[in-house]
């Protein structure tokens, strides 16, 4: 969120954000930060992949930890370039940052919205390999519990 509002100082920006708990703190700590937030509710797989197509821009992913990040891998399918942490692998170096640094943070979402159209590009051929090689460990996995 921090991030958001120095981008926001920047080039006019509104975060999307999709969370269960606690609403009321992320609203105000949107509003703190000095950029607009607009709440999303949880939805079926269907609404989520349109909102990322029709709502989303650049998707938020700076965690500490993650397992594999869904929702970076659905993003980028869309051809929505994310933001995360190194812990996400897959993701190009320069669209990693610190995710305790906003400043990195923003410096990599202007970065994604100065060349958006390579990024969008990018996110999707990086997703596509990502799909086909998570798909492919998928199908040996079942077949070596078969035998």
């Amino acid at each position: 969120i921090l991030a958001a509002g120095i981008v926001n100082k920047k080039r006019p920006v509104r975060l999307l954000s999709l969370v269960r708990d606690s609403p009321d703190q992320i609203t105000e700590f949107a509003n703190a930060a000095g950029v607009p937030l607009k709440q999303c509710e949880l939805q079926d797989w269907t609404g989520w992949i349109e909102t990322l197509q029709l709502r989303t821009s650049v998707t938020l992913q700076a965690s500490f930890s993650e397992s594999f990040n869904y929702v970076g891998a659905e993003s980028m399918l869309c051809g929505r370039p994310v933001v995360g942490s190194p812990a996400i692998r897959y993701l190009p170096s320069r669209w990693q940052a610190q995710p305790d640094s906003p400043n990195e943070i923003a410096e990599r979402v202007l970065y994604l919205l100065d060349h958006y159209d390579a990024a969008s590009r990018q996110a999707a051929r990086v997703a596509t390999r990502l799909a086909k090689s998570q798909n492919k460990a998928f199908v040996k996995t079942v077949r070596s519990l078969m035998e």
